[in-house]
């Protein structure tokens, strides 16, 4: 400023000099943004963008950008967000839309969902599976009416998509005998254009069924009074167990087979056992839990020269035990399958059972015989892979051929027992007992329930048993507990 007041001569081109700066700097931030995105460098494109619309909270291709990669990173509910700012900017973007409606029908957010989908309807007719998405939603809505009417149209557009057929065939199990055979109908052909529509797909069980065959074929089974009491002692072994399939009973079968005390790591979760865990066993202790198979334990229980003992139920039975353990005794409004269970009747909790639920985030929980059959498979496979001596066992062999399974357990250990030991064992073990497992574990008796067989019949509804024959029909059969769908 000069005395006067005025602007120097200097004063403005040093304005414009650190406006054309700032500019330039933005300029290389965003292009550096931009190669980072490419490069793969999410978490440090993320910042740039981040600091980019601080600058210029309107840039909506920055907008995009940014929730793209939070989306990418599982970070749903901030991408949203920005994809929110970006629409109100420029809310002619059909694309963007469809974006944010699938997002938020993720989050299970499904009217703010349905919102944005008719809007995507209203500016793009012609989007591609548009009339899906917006009967999918009326669907989870439990607006059956209407979100039959999209699905047909949709049907009309491609009656081969393996989605759209699955959700009319659900809706039409709630209708008429008439709807409900077309129901099966719809959801079979589903589930051969898309095998693992459910979250997961259904294994090849023959292999299973030729191994439990080896097995029954082995005659002798007791120990006679000139044979050792122990053939090859100490064999060490694992038990595992299906959850809800009767671990309890097992652990405590197999405790009085071999004198030996069990070990049930409760600070792992099922899926995440890891590598040297099996050396946490004191000397005298045997695995017991959930675990599911993985290469780091099947190379220990290799290196070990271990023997595992896999037990699981007839998937109705379990289907059941599992629903009232996470609606009784057991629930936790923190739980994930708790949630999933309560505020919806017995009927919807038992066809989330058998088809799966989703999640916040876009995830799905498998139904549980399409779990349990991956579960007993992987086990199979992982046996072989890592020539682990595996021996398969029901629940209902536990309860129903109680003593002659006794039997061929402790021949399985190399710990033979006489006929009349393995009679005081399954005596010992009477449901109706207390479980040593349970009084170790600080488990309350009142987490026993029936521990009969078949009581799925007093639960399952007459479209629980029709959505599970055309879901699950297939495990029912090639698990050898059906012959076919007349039951």
């Amino acid at each position: 400023m000069n005395k006067g007041g005025g602007m120097n001569k200097g004063d403005s081109r040093d304005g414009r000099s650190e406006v054309d700066d700032t500019e330039i700097k933005l300029q290389k931030l965003k292009l550096a943004a931009l190669q980072a995105h490419k490069a793969g460098n999410q978490h440090q494109a993320l910042r740039h963008y981040e600091h980019i619309l601080q600058v210029e909270p309107d840039n909506v291709q920055m907008l995009l950008l940014a929730g793209q990669i939070l989306l990418d990173l599982d970070e749903l509910e901030r991408g949203a967000d920005f994809f929110r700012r970006a629409i109100a900017l420029e809310p002619n973007q059909p694309r963007v839309v469809f974006n944010l409606a699938h997002v938020l029908c993720y989050l299970l957010k499904y009217e703010e969902s349905l919102y944005y989908y008719n809007k995507v309807l209203a500016m793009d007719s012609a989007k591609e599976q548009i009339f899906y998405f917006i009967g999918h939603v009326l669907f989870r809505l439990e607006r059956f009416e209407e979100a039959l009417h999209y699905l047909n149209l949709e049907y009309q557009i491609n009656p081969h998509d393996p989605l759209t057929l699955h959700d009319m065939g659900l809706i039409k199990l709630r209708q008429d005998k008439q709807a409900q055979q077309e129901g099966v109908v719809l959801i079979r052909r589903a589930l051969e254009l898309k095998p693992d529509l459910c979250g997961i797909e259904i294994p090849d069980l023959e292999p299973l069924q030729r191994h439990r065959e080896e097995q029954k074929s082995i005659t002798h089974i007791f120990r006679t009074p000139d044979e050792p009491v122990a053939i090859n002692s100490p064999t060490r072994y694992a038990c595992l167990s299906y959850p809800k399939s009767g671990t309890h009973l097992l652990s405590d079968i197999v405790q009085l087979i071999t004198g030996d005390g069990f070990y049930w790591p409760n600070d792992y979760e099922s899926k995440a056992f890891p590598k040297g865990g099996l050396e946490k066993a004191s000397d005298g202790h045997f695995l017991i839990g959930h675990w599911c198979a993985n290469h780091d334990l099947g190379a220990d229980l290799r290196d070990g020269r271990y023997k595992i003992v896999v037990q699981y139920r007839e998937p109705r039975d379990q289907m059941v035990s599992f629903y009232c353990y996470y609606t009784g005794v057991a629930a936790d409004p923190d739980n994930m399958f708790t949630q999933m269970l309560t505020g919806v009747s017995q009927e919807v909790g038992f066809h989330r059972l058998i088809i799966g639920c989703p999640v916040e985030g876009g995830g799905l929980i498998p139904g549980q015989a399409f779990n349990m059959a991956v579960w007993i498979e992987q086990w199979r496979l992982l046996g072989g892979m890592y020539q682990v001596p595996v021996y398969f066992v029901t629940y209902e062999e536990m309860v129903e051929n109680k003593v002659e399974t006794i039997g061929r357990i402790a021949r399985f250990l190399d710990r033979p027992l006489s006929r009349e030991e393995c009679k005081k064992i399954a005596e010992t073990t009477d449901f109706k007992k207390p479980s040593a497992t349970m009084k170790k574990e600080d488990v309350p008796e009142k987490f026993k329930r029936k521990g009969i067989v078949g009581d799925w019949r007093n639960y399952f509804s007459e479209s629980n048993k029709l959505l599970f024959k055309a879901v699950n029909g297939e495990i029912l059969t090639k698990l050898g507990y059906e012959s076919g769908d007349d039951w």
